[in-house]
């Protein structure tokens, strides 16, 4: 803050002397504490703010996670209903398929039947 300094001044007799001096040096002014209502209103506004910007960020997150969630649900809903569909449609095939085979075996068996039927009518009873 200070600077000392000498320096050798001569007088009208020829003599020298020895000045010293000291410089002061302007340092850093005194900062101004005291508070203003102003400076304390808009601290309280820019809290605010920030505050609403949290909770719209925290607003937005959870929109976001419901949104996925309620994608996700309804992609596991649609997946059960059409996995449910294909194991109907797998049983009424399966059901066609069996149907099918007793009529093949029905048309078999019917002239068979029919058959056994005459001969036993052409019988006589002693014969039967």
């Amino acid at each position: 803050m200070t600077t000392e300094e000498s320096t050798s001044v001569q007088t009208i007799s020829n003599e020298s002397i020895n000045i010293k001096h000291i410089t002061l040096e302007k340092g850093p002014k005194r900062q101004y504490n005291r508070k203003s209502k102003t400076e304390d209103k808009a601290k309280e506004l820019k809290d605010k703010l920030l505050e609403e910007q949290e909770l719209a960020r925290i607003k937005r997150e959870q929109d976001e996670f419901d949104a996925q969630k309620k994608e996700a649900d309804e992609q596991e809903l649609t997946k059960y209903i059409i996995e449910n569909i294909a194991q109907k449609k797998l049983k009424e095939q399966e059901k066609q398929e069996q149907q099918i085979e007793m009529d093949q075996l029905l048309e078999k068996l019917i002239p068979i039947a029919v058959q056994m039927k005459e001969e036993t009518v052409s019988k006589t009873i002693m014969e039967r």
